[in-house]
């Protein structure tokens, strides 16, 4: 059974959406610059991402991917990741981090 990630949703502004998830909700940040935010819940990560930077998705563990597998993206933070769409007009990432 795959294993949910993150969620990544569009905001405008990340400062302000990062002030207003962290109030209304118990979470941490995990990661912030001036285009994402990682926020830590208890249960999933949410990623706040500005549209025109990253697009917004819902990413899955993926410990099988290849960084050889053209598809295939290498993050800022090391991890790998490959996109794909799921027929209904949302994007799925696949993701795999370094042990």
């Amino acid at each position: 059974m795959k294993r949910i990630d993150h969620i990544s949703i569009a905001v405008t502004n990340i400062p302000r959406a990062v002030k207003w998830y962290t109030k209304q909700f118990d979470c941490k940040v995990e990661y912030k610059d001036s285009s994402w935010a990682r926020l830590k819940f208890e249960n999933v990560d949410l990623t706040l991402v500005l549209p025109s930077e990253h697009p917004p998705h819902i990413a899955f563990i993926d410990d099988n991917l290849k960084e050889s597998d053209p598809v295939v993206r290498k993050h800022r933070d090391g991890s790998i990741g490959k996109y794909e769409h799921d027929g209904f007009g949302n994007l799925v990432e696949y993701i795999k981090y370094k042990k």
